[in-house]
């Protein structure tokens, strides 16, 4: 489904798009508004052409009615300036795009030309539609935040994936797999947000000295994760206390873990934007119930974002 895209976002999340090397943010001066309605429109953009995009006026139409949801809350004068400050950018990527291609002919070193001249026609196409088709409960407002991302905003993340996992003790490794499943309250900013929630994890090893045997373990953890977004990009840092105990052995090792991870998300649908990703982990436990032991873990990583 268009509006489902995350059967591509592990691989975007390891691919660079040559768009994202011209990404200039609005003036810091602007109103909330200005810099929310770009940011959606850039975010949907993005989206639309991870999928693929073929003819401008169908890809165009297919984001319209979610994008009237930002533009009709962004004031009428904003959404001008707005489309002056496209036509700027346009310029100084070397557009309008139709002379670019007639100098180049070469479409990778147009990406970031076309990726702008996309959201100003966006932008164009849905301010005209504005007039007319905006709800009236869709009031303008100068301190819209967008409804694209959770800036400025309180969010409830759920987020769960498959792992595979390395433990080393005394000098010997030994490996595994499991899954993990969390829930984080979010606090969004501008660029970055900051989560913090409980997460429980499980998942079988082979036991040390082999013989064919597992021995489960589960990880309760508390983790504090600071996410930097770059449109529809992510990136975490993450950092938690987490404790280990077993099946056959109930008592409790406490540790520390740093990890990192990324991803890519979709647009906003019904109330959500789900995401894509990867997670790794370092994990070192302290000597007490269990002699010390160190983790190294990792893999996919899927979630959504409630507003």
């Amino acid at each position: 489904m268009r509006k489902m895209r995350l059967a591509l976002a592990v691989s975007l999340a390891l691919a660079a798009p040559a768009a994202r090397a011209q990404i200039v943010m609005p003036p810091e001066g602007e109103e909330h508004a200005f810099r929310a309605l770009a940011a959606d429109l850039e975010r949907m953009v993005e989206v639309q052409q991870a999928g693929g995009w073929r003819i401008d006026r169908y890809e165009i139409d297919d984001m319209v009615p979610a994008a009237l949801q930002t533009v009709c809350k962004v004031p009428r004068d904003t959404r001008v300036r707005a489309l002056a400050w496209y036509d700027r950018r346009i310029a100084l990527l070397g557009g309008p795009v139709e002379q670019a291609w007639a100098k180049t002919r070469d479409l990778t070193k147009l990406k970031p030309l076309l990726f702008v001249t996309r959201v100003r026609m966006l932008l164009a196409e849905t301010d005209r539609r504005a007039l007319t088709e905006c709800p009236f409960w869709l009031e303008p407002d100068r301190n819209f935040h967008g409804i694209q991302s959770d800036r400025n905003r309180f969010t409830f993340n759920v987020e769960t994936g498959g792992l595979v996992q390395l433990r080393k003790t005394e000098g010997r490794w030994t490996y595994g797999g499991g899954g993990v499943i969390r829930g984080l309250i979010g606090r969004g900013f501008d660029h970055t947000s900051l989560l913090i929630g409980a997460e429980f994890a499980g998942g079988a090893m082979v036991k040390l000295g082999g013989g064919g045997t597992f021995v489960i373990n589960y990880f309760p953890a508390l983790p504090v994760v600071i996410r930097m977004h770059d449109r529809t990009y992510h990136y975490d840092v993450e950092l938690a206390p987490v404790a280990l105990f077993q099946g056959d052995d109930t008592r409790f090792s406490y540790g520390m873990r740093f990890g990192l991870g990324g991803g890519v998300q979709s647009r906003r649908t019904r109330g959500l934007i789900p995401w894509a990703g990867i997670a790794f982990a370092y994990e070192t436990y302290f000597p007490g119930a269990r002699p010390q032991m160190s983790f190294l873990r990792g893999g996919l990583r899927v979630g959504i974002v409630w507003n």
